[in-house]
Parts: C-alpha cells; structure tokens; sequence
C-alpha cells in the first residue's frame, strides 16, 4: 500500500497511526526555483521583465514550465 501525504504537518495529523514508518517513508522538500536560477536559464532581462508576474504567480517548477496555465496550476 502506497500512501502520499502532503504538508508540514499531515503524518502528525494523523490519528489511528500506532506503527512508525522508519525506513518506509521518504520525505521531498520541493522548493521554488531562485531568482539566479531563473536569470541562468532564461535571461537576466527576460527574468526582470517577467518580475511582476513571478511574483504574482511565484517560481515554482510546475507553474514556470507552463506558462499560461499559472492561474490553474495554483488553484
């Protein structure tokens, strides 16, 4: 049985959990892609251009990798 729990705090969360998951889980801290990141692949007057919009919409992978769809990717 597969189980994937999101969030800070979703296995403390849970209630019914006696066993402990030692050596069974794996835990991915995903974080949004820097600003020299973004200046690095793209450019760097590309990035201050596109500055309103990242922080409107932030850096995360999913949402830079798909433009145009950011509105939906965040909700």
């Amino acid at each position: 049985m597969k189980i994937v729990t999101t969030g800070s705090s979703a296995l403390d969360l849970a209630f019914g959990i006696i066993e402990p998951l030692t050596g069974r889980k794996w835990e991915f801290n995903l974080f949004p892609l820097s600003f020299g990141e973004m200046a690095e692949h793209n450019s760097l007057i590309e990035e201050k251009r596109l500055l309103h919009h990242r922080l409107v919409f932030g850096c995360y992978p999913d949402v830079v990798t798909n433009p145009g769809d950011e509105a939906g990717i965040i909700r």
